[in-house]
């Protein structure tokens, strides 16, 4: 039996603090039901992204983990799993956990519980929508900008958890299908249930000249967005963005915990 009292919501930020407030704002006032626990893990951002996330879970909109070093992508995936792992409660229990990109932008309410009864019906244990570009065909790997997980099978030894090396989820995802994992497809970014910028985050390691970080070279050739080539996305994103413009206003901390909490 699928445990669904909660539903987890894991997020990494590095310098993205315009999408980041989108992508949550975009969450909160979609997702009403199941009820969600959002952890975000900030890496060492130098754009105020740390200090909004702080006053977003001073107000209880989530839970923020703030690291003083880039631990990048996988690594603080992992941190997020394993920090809804350890504090389980009766209160704060979750069933499935959603890995999603913080430019991200979710559209519809029912992008996590369309998620969940496919998954509740299949027996799945990660449900996504497959990555298909040049490195990836379909059936090959699916992708980590929204991606339902079911911890009971999937975060486990012999389970490989989330690692840094480009494609954070892909030894993951083998070694749960490897073990007999099922996987079951939900098309969230054709269907419209979430709009995918994508390559945000080079975007902020290019403006803020981080020459450290393991993709600045890559982030030169690779940062504009490419909303997973979807020919409807752009229109999708430029309507939220009006409503995110009407409802939030100047994307303060305070008017994005008011806009929130008026969901």
């Amino acid at each position: 039996m699928l445990a669904v009292d909660r539903v987890g919501v894991v997020m990494v930020s590095y310098n993205t603090i315009a999408v980041t407030g989108q992508a949550i704002y975009g969450l909160l006032r979609n997702i009403r039901t199941p009820p969600i626990r959002l952890v975000v893990v900030d890496n060492a951002s130098t754009d105020g992204s740390a200090e909004l996330l702080t006053e977003l879970a001073r107000a209880g909109l989530c839970e923020v983990i703030v690291n003083g070093e880039q631990r990048y992508h996988g690594p603080a995936l992992t941190q997020a799993m394993d920090h809804l792992a350890a504090t389980q409660t009766a209160e704060r229990r979750v069933g499935p956990v959603c890995v999603l990109d913080s430019d991200c932008i979710v559209l519809r309410s029912d992008t996590l519980s369309a998620g969940i009864e496919l998954m509740a019906s299949t027996g799945a244990g990660m449900v996504g929508q497959w990555s298909v570009d040049r490195w990836h065909r379909p059936g090959d790997l699916l992708g980590l900008h929204c991606l339902l997980l079911d911890p009971a099978q999937v975060w486990r030894e012999p389970v490989v958890p989330f690692e840094e090396d480009g494609s954070p989820s892909r030894r993951l995802q083998e070694s749960a299908r490897q073990l007999g994992v099922t996987v079951a497809e939900l098309p969230f970014t054709r269907d419209g249930y979430v709009v995918h910028l994508g390559r945000t985050t080079l975007r902020g390691v290019l403006r803020h000249d981080a020459r450290a970080n393991r993709y600045f070279d890559w982030a030169r050739t690779h940062a504009e967005p490419h909303f997973m080539d979807e020919p409807a996305a752009p229109g999708r994103y430029a309507a939220f963005l009006r409503e995110f413009t009407d409802t939030v206003g100047q994307p303060t901390a305070e008017h994005l915990i008011a806009a929130c909490r008026r969901r």
